[in-house]
């Protein structure tokens, strides 16, 4: 079995209520109407601009009226999104929490689905060498192996914003988004990152 790895620079963020879904849906890169649970998308929140302010990976869990969002995102921006998704939030029967004292991220390299207990668990949309995304109870048995992951993430050729790119400055194509996620881009794009 593959180790599990804890992703300590991720917080995340928990998004509920019966209007959750178009309310995330309007704001986002990706189509989050048609995810469910045992699925992970990459999506970004953007700028009027259209750069991206902050990325994340979305999970969903529940059915209906019960379904809820967790986003994998960077914790050093979680303050900020939890600020702007509040700021969209106006009259809509949804709630924006942080979730990062009690969950975590994690990740397992592999192919085979690993059989841990998690509240929500993925494969990493991204690219298949990523093997699987997990949000799990804090502090659940994990290794520091932080550097095996990046070598993957750096071979598959995954950008991490604030490193490889900088936040508010980078469209979607010039993070590979239209890539990595299924985002649409008419134009051709004259730079990108790239192993």
């Amino acid at each position: 079995m593959s180790a599990i790895i804890s992703l300590q620079d991720r917080g995340i963020v928990e998004i509920a209520g019966a209007d959750a879904t178009k309310f995330l849906h309007n704001l986002v890169t990706n189509d989050i109407a048609k995810l469910v649970p045992g699925e992970a998308r990459f999506c970004a929140l953007l700028a009027p601009q259209g750069k991206i302010l902050v990325d994340f990976l979305v999970f969903v869990e529940g059915d209906g009226e019960t379904r809820r969002y967790l986003l994998d995102c960077p914790s050093s921006l979680e303050p900020d999104l939890l600020r702007r998704l509040g700021m969209y939030k106006l009259r809509a029967a949804v709630s924006v929490t942080s979730k990062s004292d009690e969950l975590a991220a994690f990740c397992v390299l592999g192919e085979a689905r690993p059989h841990i207990p998690a509240l929500a668990i993925g494969r990493d949309p991204r690219s298949e060498t990523l093997g699987w995304r997990l949000i799990a109870a804090r502090g659940a048995t994990a290794e520091d192996a932080s550097d095996d992951y990046e070598a993957a993430r750096i071979a598959a050729g995954v950008p991490q914003g604030g490193v490889d790119f900088a936040y508010g400055a980078t469209f979607p194509h010039e993070a590979n988004m239209d890539l990595l996620a299924g985002t649409k881009h008419r134009n051709l794009a004259r730079k990108r990152v790239t192993p």
